[in-house]
């Protein structure tokens, strides 16, 4: 038997459980990486076959231990990774009609409900696997989950995955099936497996049509920090030193001897410096991340305001004071949760794509996964806004608010009508409606229709 079909009898194996035996380097010694170009964007580009034999370029995050030092040595930093994860984590999900004039198909929602409830034998909670793909998609820029699933496609169980050794097929377009958009790497940079798409679920962070990768939060806070960090060296380099960077012309009538000594004088007043070689990219390293660096930046008011920034977060949560007022201070604690709930729509959206839509399409099952705590702030600014528009008067039935809570309605023919409060009590809209126009009819129609009438009346006369 070939090489060729071993592999692709492995690779037709994995395709229903991606947990059932490890598996080993499928492209045998680590793949070198070429020469990372201004259109990777700070990714790391590797050479491999697929199972199948056909060539692929696969990018993965460069320096991820680089950012998660970030998380780990920065109390800052970790504060705003945790307060994604406990709003994500806490945030109950439910399995609610897509269409709620339709019913559900029970059998679906059992399921869906059953994987998200125990996704996996180990009984690690799905909250958790969210959890840690949340924290790589902030700190790597790619959170994801890895998904068995049976021979239609729908998944039966759900495991964590490093995103830091997930590469990126960047030869990938969905036509091909046999072509696998995922490979995970081992520690020593080989191919450990390949993952088909419909085998994960990936979030990426700020997806770009140049980029493969994902640009996240900690990899733009840490280039903020590079930018500042150089250029308050090049200003106080331009302060101090006393020989700019220039060539200095001595003029006619000079001789070697005069300009060695020159030379001589100005090298002994230069600041030391060490030039190196062996490196991909030629550049000069100032920063670089450590547990003492990032301790020291800890204690920066600027590195604060970047972190606040970039994570869309108030300095109040933080623990930081500056620039909040008796004023202010309650306006930025309400919006503290627009991050975080811009993510949780996301996950929406890649958990209803890579989950429920696995079951088939919504005009069969009518089930989609929601989180009610999502439209519980926007019905709270619209709420008020309709509350002064129609003079502190209801505007939902009881049956339309359970609906956006992801509960079933009543069975109950008053649960459907808006109840407006009176001195007597809630009385139906449409009790108001028989009061003022009587029993069956309708109020008049448009007044510049009927002014439009009359006028067409007394011309006619």
């Amino acid at each position: 038997m070939r090489v060729s079909d071993i592999l692709r009898k492995a690779a037709a194996l994995r395709l229903t459980s991606p947990h059932k035996a490890p598996q080993k380097a499928l492209n045998g010694p680590a793949a070198p990486d070429f020469d990372t170009s201004d259109d990777t964007q700070g990714a790391n580009v590797t050479l491999a076959r697929t199972a199948s034999g056909d060539p692929a370029r696969l990018f993965r995050k460069m320096n991820p231990r680089l950012f998660r030092n970030y998380a780990e040595f920065s109390p800052i930093v970790r504060s705003a990774i945790d307060i994604y994860r406990d709003c994500i984590e806490m945030a109950e999900w439910k399995i609610v009609p897509y269409d709620p004039k339709k019913p559900v198909k029970k059998r679906i929602k059992r399921e869906i409900e059953s994987l998200l409830k125990q996704p996996n034998p180990a009984g690690e909670p799905y909250s958790t696997i969210k959890g840690k793909a949340v924290e790589d998609y902030l700190v790597v820029g790619l959170g994801p989950v890895e998904k068995a699933i049976r021979r239609n496609l729908s998944p039966y169980h759900l495991f964590p995955l490093d995103g830091a050794r997930i590469g990126v097929n960047a030869d990938w377009d969905g036509l091909d099936p046999k072509v696998p958009r995922y490979a995970e790497f081992n520690q020593s940079g080989q191919v450990r497996r390949w993952i088909p798409d419909a085998m994960a679920m990936v979030l990426i962070n700020r997806p770009r049509s140049y980029a493969h990768v994902g640009l996240s939060h900690v990899e733009v806070l840490h280039m903020a920090i590079r930018a500042i960090l150089e250029g308050d060296d090049t200003f106080l380099q331009q302060m101090i030193d006393r020989t700019p960077g220039g060539a200095l012309d001595l003029g006619e009538g000079v001789g070697k001897p005069q300009v060695d000594q020159v030379r001589h004088e100005i090298q002994q007043v230069r600041k030391a410096f060490i030039v190196m070689g062996g490196t991909k990219n030629p550049s000069f390293i100032r920063f670089d991340a450590s547990e003492r660096d990032i301790r020291a930046l800890d204690k920066l008011l600027y590195f604060k305001r970047q972190v606040a920034g970039i994570f869309q977060l108030p300095m109040a949560v933080l623990g930081e004071t500056v620039d909040t007022s008796r004023a202010n201070t309650e306006a930025l604690l309400e919006n503290s949760d627009k991050g975080p709930g811009a993510l949780l729509w996301r996950i929406r959206a890649m958990e209803n794509s890579h989950i429920t839509l696995k079951f088939g399409p919504y005009e069969e099952h009518n089930c989609m996964i929601d989180y009610p705590i999502m439209s519980r702030r926007d019905e709270k600014q619209q709420a008020e806004i309709t509350s002064i528009q129609t003079g502190k008067s209801a505007w939902a039935s009881t049956n339309e608010g359970r609906r956006a809570a992801g509960l079933n309605p009543l069975d109950l023919p008053i649960a459907d009508e808006v109840l407006i409060p009176t001195r007597m009590g809630p009385v139906p809209l449409s009790r108001l409606n028989e009061q003022y126009f009587g029993e069956g009819s309708e109020p008049d129609g448009d007044p510049d229709s009927q002014d439009a009438e009359e006028s067409e009346e007394e011309g006619d006369k």
